[in-house]
């Protein structure tokens, strides 16, 4: 006799999730091109005839085959080269892989242009040089096509820039998939609850990102409690058509406990779910009360196999969601965005891709703080930096559906070459390595306030400010100024315009009548004016970029002219420059 055993509500609830997300990570794929249906050109300068198809040369004394590469003799201010016609696979998104040594550090760009069309600047890219230093940089293109051609532009007006190949490979690019929205839920039985001072946080039992926040009494913010996790399908990382994703959704395939130890006023919440290829993913995230208006939080993301990790949101953070909604009366990220009631990565003081702000380059942050303040309350997120993180900052919300706020911690990081700078999801996966837990640390703060200058005097309170760098005596002061400014012009008084030169000097714009940019005279010697010759050192060309901060204002052309020229040296090459190449020979 055939016995049947029930399999109880657990377990049912597990076969109907796993069927469910199953369904939802093959539904959502990404849009890798093809690798395998056209070769990718690579030009290795360093092999015999590689140089030959690069000429039309601006600004360029001449181009020279050598056994490490192309070198580039500099000879103007505005140094450029192009390439053959190269047969590039249609609809395939690149990364540009250059390694090179430069005599002078600045910025690299390289144009990419069919047949007919000619270089511009929204067809380029950009990235910065260090100077004298063998480097290797990766930078993400858009799907070219065949008779495609490049035009490199190396920096420096002088000097030799030094390039031993240039490579492509397919890029990875992943389609966003549908969002689910987060849901807003009154307190039920089983709620939990932590307090430090007026800021309360309250978890959902069984709901992986189901916390409030409240200050005063009153509600601030929500976790986002319909999260996605997204990994690269380990059976088609090495396929021709590139890689797939598969997206978990936790509230689907999670089970979820919840717990909250007495003696540390410790709140837990641990979610436990298997993926489709066998993985066993463990989320665990401790809120424990911190100083007051402060409640710390400590999240780790373990799996027993190696798994490549597109997306992995390890805290969410949604002020507004439930209370004030997408209205606010100031929000910061720090360095980043400082607003008003106005959204963020806003293109009203910058266009182009440089205004998506969303999840901006590690590097750009200053101090670890985001905060948003309305109605008298301020709600904010402090964070220890990690290179496998990100901070994510929409305010509002148009990334996840809620049109309320979001600030929140993310994996991979914003390291360099594995992102575009503000673009939510990667170009490179994380490699979780098995039963090694990746981990997040910060504090979420919250009071009342007029603005969000009390979320800064927080932070400062429980971080302190960075430490200061040792004070020089004079000599050393003196003798810095000087590196830094040969030309011994004092920096001009607050409010005045000045002009950066590419190594980072900075000239006033004006004439110097009051004698602060005249050299005293001296016996057969005519005075000389060294604002001159430091705006002399500034290309035309540059001078709308040449600029102290991000705001760019057509004062340097207006006040210099734009239609000056300017006298470059065609002597000898410096002694940096013929180090670059002198090996060579």
């Amino acid at each position: 006799m055939t016995r049947f055993v029930p399999l109880g509500l657990h377990r049912c609830r597990l076969i109907i999730a796993a069927v469910v997300g199953s369904w939802l990570m093959a539904d959502v794929r990404p849009a890798l091109a093809q690798s395998g249906a056209s070769p990718l050109p690579p030009f290795d300068f360093r092999q015999a005839g590689a140089v030959a198809g690069w000429g039309e040369p601006h600004d360029v004394s001449h181009i020279e085959a050598t056994r490490l590469g192309m070198a580039v003799h500099i000879d103007g201010p505005d140094p450029y080269i192009f390439g053959p016609a190269r047969e590039y696979p249609a609809g395939t998104p690149l990364l540009l892989k250059i390694r090179l040594k430069s005599s002078e550090g600045g910025s690299f760009q390289v144009f990419y242009f069919g047949s007919g069309q000619g270089s511009s600047e929204e067809h380029s890219v950009r990235f910065a040089v260090r100077r004298g230093d063998w480097q290797d940089q990766t930078v993400p293109l858009p799907p070219l096509a065949p008779g495609f051609r490049l035009r490199l532009d190396p920096p420096g007006k002088r000097g030799v820039c030094l390039i031993e190949s240039i490579r492509f490979t397919p890029r990875l690019t992943i389609v966003a998939p549908a969002w689910p929205k987060p849901t807003v839920r009154e307190p039920i039985p089983g709620t939990l609850t932590i307090q430090s001072g007026a800021l309360v946080l309250r978890q959902n039992p069984h709901e992986w990102g189901g916390f409030s926040v409240a200050v005063g009494g009153r509600q601030v913010a929500t976790g986002h409690n319909r999260p996605l996790i997204g990994y690269l399908d380990p059976a088609t990382a090495r396929s021709a058509t590139g890689p797939s994703v598969r997206w978990l959704d936790l509230t689907a395939v999670a089970t979820v406990t919840t717990g909250l130890a007495p003696a540390t006023k410790a709140l837990s919440v641990e979610a436990q779910l298997r993926d489709p290829d066998g993985g066993q993913w463990r989320l665990r995230q401790v809120f424990r009360p911190g100083s007051p208006a402060a409640i710390d939080v400590h999240t780790e993301c373990s799996v027993d196999a190696p798994r490549d990790v597109v997306f992995l949101p390890l805290l969410l953070l949604l002020p507004g969601h439930g209370s004030f909604g997408a209205l606010k009366g100031q929000a910061l990220f720090a360095t980043v965005e400082y607003l008003d009631n106005e959204p963020s990565s806003s293109t009203a003081d910058l266009t182009g891709p440089g205004a998506n702000r969303r999840v901006p380059a590690s590097a750009k942050i200053t101090f670890p703080l985001m905060a948003v303040q309305a109605h008298g309350h301020y709600v904010g997120l402090i964070w220890d930096r990690a290179l496998e993180l990100c901070a994510l900052f929409d305010s509002p919300d148009r990334l996840f559906g809620t049109v309320r706020h979001v600030l929140g911690l993310l994996a991979p990081g914003a390291e360099g070459a594995n992102r575009i700078d503000g673009e939510l999801l990667p170009l490179k996966p994380l490699k979780l390595v098995a039963s090694r837990p990746v981990k997040a640390s910060a504090t979420i703060i919250g009071g009342e306030a007029a603005s969000v200058v009390p979320a800064v005097m927080q932070y400062v309170a429980l971080k302190g400010l960075p430490q200061r760098p040792p004070t020089l005596n004079l000599p050393d002061y003196v003798r810095l100024a000087r590196l830094s400014n040969p030309f011994g012009q004092p920096l001009p008084p607050r409010g005045r315009w000045v002009l950066r030169h590419p190594s980072g000097r900075r000239c006033r714009l004006d004439d110097g009548r009051a004698g602060r940019a005249l050299q005293r005279p001296r016996p057969g010697r005519p005075a000389e004016d060294r604002s001159s010759r430091c705006r002399a050192e500034v290309p035309v060309e540059q001078r709308i970029h040449a600029a102290v901060g991000h705001n760019r204002y057509p004062v340097a052309p207006l006040v210099l002219g734009a239609t000056q020229t300017q006298s470059s040296s065609s002597s000898s090459t410096s002694a940096a420059a013929n180090s670059v190449v002198s090996r060579a020979a």
